[in-house]
């Protein structure tokens, strides 16, 4: 679930300037208003913890105190606000918003003490949240981010200040009645035919329940004979899927030694709160290696010429050493053996070539 709690950062049009990453949560935001020169030093701070994750009832309220850090040597003031988790982009990054959402959101549930906290060059200050679930509460997931900004909240909308932000994950599950439910809406390769074992997988998992699930599991692979010969991990971070959304995890298969037939991919994630949920899919795909079959269908190619030709030099001898009608018969056996054995053989050596290269153009 790393990239889930990672803030998202916002690169401004002109500069970009340094900023830390403490804890995967930290975020800066630059705003330029009209010819304004606004120019942000590098400032270095951290906040603890990263995330909060809690089982809440409705009507419950919890407090959290989160340790902020300032590193820079002058003092600074940080306004504090809420922000909702809309849904996940597809780099894995969350999605905030400014206004309510009404289904997944807490930002409305947020309080502090003191709208800003003033932290001087060096020190780290405990800074106390309340969280203050309603009681008609859908049960579910619910997400949000808590911020610490040097632009206030009010002069964010008119757009005429710099702002560095700071920000902590906060993911609530909501008991009553939670749906834990999930499918695969895609498992491919992006090829069906590989000249070289260098397969690449996608598998897309959808949220269909009202919580965030975290899957992870293996895409187990095996050959035509039914052997397997590789297990690829998916999702060891335990990445999450946000509700009602979906998430494409990205696999490699790269062989060390010779592939070659048909395989077969499967795929086998757990998911829930007690990892009692499963999905399976799998996917087929075939390995061709060109460097290897054209060199062996050249060689055998070769070998039926030089057959050929060696049989009709052998006929042609015969021809010279036996005179007679008799000899003439077996000479005319002899040279319609190997003429009927080319035949056959170039035939199936170039069906071979054409259905190969049908392959390759159809699907590869």
């Amino acid at each position: 679930m790393q990239e889930f709690y990672n803030i998202y950062t916002i690169k401004p049009m002109q500069y970009l300037k340094k900023y830390l990453v403490s804890f995967g949560v930290v975020a800066a935001v630059f705003a330029f208003a009209g010819s304004a020169s606004a120019q942000q030093a590098n400032l270095s701070v951290k906040i603890q913890p990263a995330l909060v994750e809690e089982n809440a009832n409705p009507g419950q309220v919890f407090h959290e105190t989160l340790r902020v850090t300032n590193q820079n040597t002058d003092s600074k003031t940080f306004f504090l606000f809420a922000k909702d988790i809309q849904g996940i982009d597809d780099n894995g990054n969350p999605v905030f918003v400014d206004g309510t959402d009404d289904v997944y959101g807490l930002s409305t549930w947020v309080s502090f003490p003191a709208p800003s906290v003033l932290i001087k060059g060096g020190e780290t200050k405990e800074v106390p949240v309340t969280v203050n679930v309603p009681k008609t509460v859908a049960p579910g997931g619910h997400f949000g981010g808590v911020f610490f900004s040097l632009q206030s909240p009010k002069s964010k909308n008119t757009g005429a200040s710099v702002s560095f932000e700071i920000g902590t994950i906060v993911s609530l599950r909501i008991a009553g009645n939670v749906t834990e439910d999930a499918r695969v809406k895609e498992f491919s390769t992006d090829r069906s035919v590989y000249g070289k074992p260098v397969v690449g997988l996608t598998l897309r998992l959808e949220n269909l329940g009202n919580v965030l699930i975290k899957p992870h599991g293996v895409v187990d692979i095996t050959n035509m004979l039914g052997k397997k010969v590789a297990s690829l991990n998916v999702n060891n971070e335990l990445a999450g899927v946000f509700p009602k959304n979906n998430r494409a995890f990205k696999l490699a298969w790269n062989p060390d030694g010779v592939a070659f037939g048909r395989y077969q991919a499967t795929a086998a994630l757990v998911y829930g709160e007690n990892g009692n949920k499963t999905v399976y899919q799998a996917v087929s795909f075939w390995v061709l290696p060109l460097n290897i079959i054209v060199p062996v269908l050249g060689g055998l190619l070769a070998f039926i010429l030089l057959f050929w030709f060696g049989m009709r030099a052998y006929v042609r001898k015969k021809i010279r050493e036996f005179q007679g009608g008799a000899g003439a018969r077996v000479v005319a056996v002899s040279r319609s053996a190997p003429s009927r054995l080319l035949f056959i053989s170039l035939g199936f050596i170039s069906f071979s070539i054409i259905f190969l290269v049908i392959l390759f153009l159809l699907f590869s």
